[in-house]
């Protein structure tokens, strides 16, 4: 699908290299060093999702807005990006209105996103935080709760285990009904960005997996992203995200964001030395599924909460 308006073109955005270049460095307009974590899974797992908005006559990409149809009912924006330039004549807005409607959505919002958005009957949800920098020199893993055990994969997961995660993040989300995300979960969870994933497991319950946690690199290479981390308890987050800090590569620098409630995550950022880069709200719109807010410690932006 390509739309155009005046002297814009808008159209999907694909997987494919030049895409890939585009989307880093509209990316970096706004972000700077804090990585993008691999835009091709997103794109492979979950076909027009993003939408690029192009100059007609000379072709170069001016911004870009995300489409990630969720489920047949929800989407999910959690990304807008204009060049200051460009900011004008409500473009947003009217590639939003021209794009396929959707029952509900939801989305990152600042300020300026809601302004776009005033008109429309939204329900703040909760403040995000974002984390960065190097983590200081690590202890040793902190300690599971009894009955648990943290596995941490550093090379790639069993099947076995990789199968029991699936399964537990789709009780996460089961009220989304969305196919999507199991393909993007399990792409998420293997391949060359992959470092290391940290599971807790307890051998007492047919459903072993009682969290997980994922350290990815980011498209650039210089930092990573701890992403996603969930977990049953306030306890097992801690030795999750302790036991990424662990097997992280202290050359890199590490993001994490997460809602602004989850004192497990507030105080590892602290302890680690990481600095406060980021805030926003999360905004929904029509939208009554209930989401596990409670088992979510790290989160990533692409995919709801």
């Amino acid at each position: 699908m390509i739309i155009y308006i005046d002297q814009f073109r808008v159209r999907p955005c694909t997987a494919s290299e030049g895409d890939l270049l585009t989307l880093e460095e509209l990316t970096n307009s706004v972000y700077f060093d804090i990585g993008i974590c691999d835009w091709k899974v997103y794109l492979e797992t979950a076909t027009n999702t993003i939408f690029l908005i192009e100059d007609r006559d000379s072709t170069r990409a001016v911004g870009l807005i995300s489409y990630n149809m969720v489920s047949s009912e929800f989407r999910w924006q959690h990304l807008g990006i204009l060049l200051p330039e460009f900011r004008r004549n409500k473009l947003f807005e009217r590639v939003l209105s021209l794009l396929p409607a959707e029952e509900s959505c939801g989305g990152n919002r600042n300020q300026i996103m809601l302004n776009y958005y005033s008109n429309q009957h939204v329900r703040m949800s909760h403040k995000q935080l974002g984390f960065y920098g190097h983590l200081n020199p690590q202890s040793s893993p902190m300690q599971p709760p009894n009955g648990i055990s943290i596995r941490i994969f550093t090379r790639s997961l069993d099947p076995a285990t990789l199968g029991e995660i699936l399964t537990y993040d789709a009780g996460l989300y089961e009220a989304l009904n969305s196919c999507r995300r199991g393909r993007f979960t399990e792409a998420w969870l293997q391949g060359a960005g992959f470092i290391a994933a940290a599971v807790a497991l307890d051998g007492n319950e047919p459903q072993p997996v009682r969290g997980y946690g994922v350290v990815r690199m980011c498209a650039e290479r210089a930092s990573c992203r701890f992403t996603p981390v969930y977990a049953d308890t306030n306890h097992i987050a801690e030795c999750l995200l302790s036991a990424l800090a662990s097997v992280t590569p202290t050359s890199l620098k590490v993001y994490i964001e997460f809602p602004a409630h989850c004192l497990p995550s507030l105080r590892f950022c602290l302890t680690a030395g990481l600095q406060l880069c980021y805030c926003n709200i999360r905004v929904y719109e029509n939208f009554k599924s209930n989401l596990p807010l409670k088992k979510l410690f790290a989160d990533n932006d692409f995919w709801p909460l």
